[in-house]
């Protein structure tokens, strides 16, 4: 999506240099009402972010109960393994990529220490690649998340506690101010996620929507543990960022696990297969494309 409030600022600036004495600066709300400036009085116009009252961060158990994931991951690929400490927060998460030439470690470190903060250190092979800064909103979740002087996301929730937008930023070097870029949007019904969409800076839009029976399965199948495999069983892209959902600091899973979804680029179908206290343990799933024949199978595991 093109920078819509940048560009609006700037053609402000031009209205007013232009001719200062015969323009008002009009701001309609979405009420209908309308706020009205003599150009005359205006210094400056910008934009903030709001401020946030930092919350208190509850750890997994808030959106696990006592099913805490020891590792999960995908068959053949990947494995992340997390450790807890006694109160159920997430110390560490480790996940091993496999490779014919050997395999690799990447690790998270997490701090709680720091009041409305999380402080994640991140490693790979062992060394120090990015420090991630969270904050935590007055609901308990992670209200913004910013990494070093590169990249930083809002999120938002509604008053189930599910996550309902991500405003992505990158972060000009010279001044450090955020500039808007990307927004992914979740809409939810009766507790599950239904439809994602995304809106890059260049106006591209992706979608997919996401549904929770099949032929094969005209029920829907409770998703006891919480478990959720964004960005295969969903077509949702949250990249390493699905870590943050395993800590607690995401909000709350979907009620049921989803069967199917389908995009403008193609669709997948899941099959689960659930423990005697019916967690989800394995996850196949099939993706077809569009533009031609190909489908791929993945297959994807919970440890408990």
């Amino acid at each position: 999506m093109k920078n819509f409030l940048l560009t609006a600022v700037a053609l402000l600036l031009s209205v007013m240099t232009a001719a200062q004495t015969d323009y008002e600066m009009v701001v309609e709300k979405t009420d209908g009402s309308k706020s009205v400036f003599n150009t005359n009085i205006i210094k400056q116009t910008y934009f903030q972010k709001l401020d946030q009252e930092s919350g208190i961060f509850q750890g997994a158990k808030r959106v696990f109960g006592n099913n805490l994931v020891k590792a999960f991951g995908e068959e053949g690929e990947d494995r992340y393994e997390i450790t807890y400490d006694a109160k159920g927060f997430v110390t560490s998460i480790n996940r091993t990529i496999f490779y014919e030439s050997g395999n690799r470690l990447y690790s998270w470190l997490f701090n709680y220490n720091t009041a409305g903060k999380i402080i994640i250190n991140y490693y790979r092979d062992g060394m120090l690649y990015n420090v991630y800064y969270a904050t935590v909103g007055s609901n308990g979740y992670i209200s913004s998340i910013r990494i070093e002087q590169s990249f930083e996301a809002t999120l938002s929730y509604d008053n189930e506690e599910h996550l309902t937008q991500i405003m992505y930023y990158d972060i000009e070097e010279e001044e450090g101010a955020s500039i808007y870029y990307d927004t992914d949007t979740f809409s939810w019904m009766d507790g599950d996620l239904i439809r994602d969409c995304y809106h890059e800076y260049d106006d591209d839009e992706d979608y997919s929507n996401i549904a929770y029976i099949s032929p094969s399965q005209t029920s829907p199948i409770e998703n006891v543990a919480g478990i959720m495999e964004f960005d295969h069983g969903m077509n949702i892209d949250m990249d390493d960022f699905s870590v943050l959902y395993y800590i607690g600091g995401w909000g709350r899973g979907t009620k049921h696990l989803p069967m199917a979804w389908v995009s403008d680029s193609g669709s997948g179908n899941n099959a689960w297969t659930l423990d005697t206290q019916n967690r989800a343990i394995k996850l196949v799933h099939n993706r077809k494309y569009n533009s031609d024949s190909e489908s791929t199978t993945r297959t994807f595991f919970w440890e408990w």
